[in-house]
């Protein structure tokens, strides 16, 4: 859920970012998009903006970039159009996976105190008309008491609710006939960075591994303890399991244990498959609990309602004539 509505509008937040990443490319006025789909540009420049550009998600805990509700084109916030049924209905299958630690590096390190953390929601849900909101995220989370009074800590827990894992909640429960679900906590979940998931499916060869997981600021140490083990026990499975989706919607035909579909009748899914540094395993999954996404799109509402639209009648694009994707 993004709990701030981002300005689309000429001048606006989204307006400024893409002319900053296109002043960092040589494109300026009138930042012409077909100035950045210029081949010349090269891999090296692209990959610099774009370290660039997303400095800034560690400053803010905001993503700097993303949809936006303009109320035409995207009409509402994406957990509002899945609890309505606003989604596209035809999806054979899925994987939906998070990682142990989302959200670690979204987390701003500057929060440090209380006051910091209440700057920052009022940040990120500003203005009189949501004024109520910042308070009630700060009962839900109750910094002091459940997490003995470390704000990054609790803010880290915000962030990877509202950003990460109720987005897996909210695609699980749109295709739960269809959905196998991972929760990636190789070595452990306190390793299992945004996007560390990836690196099984994308390492062409092994010495691409330790390139990755330092990209995703693993330290030296930590390469060399669990960086061979990922090689030669998580990326055999996992690319097994993958291929096996990937030919008939469904990854056990090859897999070491069999991974059924998750099961979504209690308060935390169950069935969710979790690697890690031993077996892996099917576990109950504790970061997408159904009281805790069930705040969060409780809040979207308000949003929403706030600025004079609850969502509701959302429209959605299900022509059956456009090809299916798995």
């Amino acid at each position: 859920m993004a709990g701030r509505t981002l300005c689309s509008a000429v001048g606006g937040q989204l307006d400024q970012v893409h002319q900053n990443f296109s002043s960092d490319l040589g494109c300026h006025e009138p930042y012409d998009i077909n100035c950045l789909r210029n081949p010349s540009i090269t891999a090296d420049k692209l990959g610099k903006a774009n370290v660039k550009l997303f400095k800034n998600v560690k400053q803010t805990g905001l993503f700097p970039i993303g949809p936006s509700v303009d109320k035409a084109w995207i009409k509402t916030i994406p957990t509002l159009a899945f609890s309505q049924g606003k989604f596209w209905p035809n999806i054979k299958s899925s994987i939906i996976s998070h990682c142990g630690n989302d959200a670690q590096w979204f987390t701003p390190d500057s929060v440090k105190t209380k006051a910091d953390f209440n700057a920052f929601l009022n940040t990120f849900l500003p203005g009189t008309k949501l004024a109520s909101l910042p308070q009630k995220i700060a009962n839900k989370y109750d910094c002091e008491g459940c997490f003995k009074g470390d704000y990054f800590n609790c803010l880290r827990h915000v962030i990877r609710d509202i950003s990460f894992t109720c987005n897996t909640r909210d695609l699980i429960n749109a295709y739960p006939q269809q959905a196998y679900a991972m929760s990636y906590g190789f070595p452990n979940d306190e390793l299992a960075y945004h996007a560390t998931d990836l690196i099984p499916l994308f390492a062409n060869y092994p010495l691409q591994i330790p390139f990755m997981l330092k990209a995703l600021r693993w330290t030296h140490k930590q390469v060399l303890k669990w960086g061979l083990k990922l090689k030669n026990k998580v990326v055999p499975t996992f690319l097994k399991y993958f291929a096996s989706f990937a030919v008939g919607g469904n990854p056990n035909s090859a897999g070491e244990a069999e991974w059924p579909v998750v099961n979504t009748t209690g308060p935390l899914f169950s069935n969710v498959m979790n690697p890690s540094a031993g077996v892996w395993a099917l576990i109950n999954d504790t970061q997408n609990a159904a009281d805790t996404c069930s705040f969060w799109n409780d809040t979207a509402q308000a949003i929403m309602e706030a600025q004079g639209s609850s969502g509701e009648k959302t429209d959605v694009y299900t022509d059956g004539n456009v090809q299916e994707e798995l």
